[in-house]
């Protein structure tokens, strides 16, 4: 599976400057960067989904089983079992707020 961690632009203009030249998933939450929590918990390498300006340093790799996180959220064992559970088209939301998404290709305008 292939995970990618998204800017939410709502959170994103919260956490500025720090969010001018980074993502939000690359800010430090005690020792880790969020990217990192994530990728711990997962197993696997992230990508990042971000302003086209960062896109350079911030590499994006998408595939037809794409899962998209939000890039505000910190991972629990708890959120990792019910993103697993996400079907194609399906999403995961909670107060309004998206916090995962599953998608293809085909499908990427989701933002």
């Amino acid at each position: 599976m292939n995970f990618i961690l998204f800017d939410d632009p709502e959170f994103k203009i919260g956490l500025l400057p720090l969010t001018f030249t980074r993502p939000v998933a690359d800010i430090r939450i005690g020792i880790f960067k969020i990217s990192e929590k994530w990728e711990k918990y997962l197993g696997v390498r992230a990508s990042f989904k971000t302003e086209n300006y960062l896109s350079k340093k911030f590499l994006l790799h998408e595939d037809e089983n794409s899962v998209y996180v939000n890039g505000s959220v910190c991972p629990t064992p708890e959120l990792c079992i019910e993103i697993d559970k996400l079907e194609n088209g399906s999403a995961l939301i909670q107060n309004d707020v998206l916090i995962a998404y599953r998608n293809e290709p085909k499908n990427k305008k989701i933002f």
